[in-house]
């Protein structure tokens, strides 16, 4: 496995002039507008993922395997070779279309083992858990909530959204938060839809 990250990618992507005029804002008085895909705008996250796909596509074709979120591509192989091939392939093609590989953040020599969106993925032993720096957050989390003893709705809808967040590393996770989700859900309907009184 390997990773590969773009470099401040929906900067990137230039807005067309026509349409910058949508994307203006004012900060201290001075009016500004993006000329490139902003941050925090509510489909760029889409709308970059559509314009990625012609790209996985081709690597597709090429017999490459990679699973993209965003700016970020977990590539495969089904060897050290075929991993390498997928790495040089995938890097000199996202660099042709103008694209930058992020140094840091991209890991570009195969590997086992590997943390990819929070999640360690180890091909030897077939397993997929939380990263080191989750499970002290989860447990810390998790304690509190045990020892609060009138939690907030908030707080309770927070611990459960990030144990759901975990699933794919915790295979009977979802049968052990239904109890809570539910009366999660209960004392909702009860405080009609307050999240910050208490259950």
């Amino acid at each position: 496995m390997a990773s590969v990250d773009l470099k401040h990618a929906y900067y990137s992507v230039p807005i067309h002039p026509e349409h910058q005029k949508y994307l203006k804002f004012n900060w201290k008085g001075q009016l500004y507008k993006f000329t490139c895909f902003p941050n925090d705008l509510a489909f760029c996250p889409r709308k970059f993922t559509k314009l990625l796909k012609p790209i996985n596509s081709y690597l597709r074709q090429l017999g490459h395997i990679s699973v993209s979120h965003i700016d970020d591509s977990n590539l495969q192989g089904g060897d050290y070779d075929d991993c390498a091939s997928n790495v040089l392939d995938t890097t000199k093609l996202f660099d042709s279309v103008g694209f930058v590989i992020h140094p840091d953040k991209s890991s570009l020599i195969p590997k086992q083992q590997m943390t990819i969106l929070g999640f360690t993925i180890n091909s030897v032993e077939m397993r997929v858990y939380p990263s080191k720096d989750k499970v002290p957050k989860i447990k810390a989390l998790c304690t509190e909530l045990i020892q609060n003893a009138a939690p907030t709705i908030r707080q309770v809808a927070s611990v459960l959204g990030l144990l759901v967040s975990n699933f794919p590393a915790a295979q009977f996770g979802p049968l052990h938060f239904r109890d809570l989700d539910m009366d999660k859900t209960e004392a909702l309907k009860l405080n009609k839809g307050n999240f910050d009184k208490h259950m």
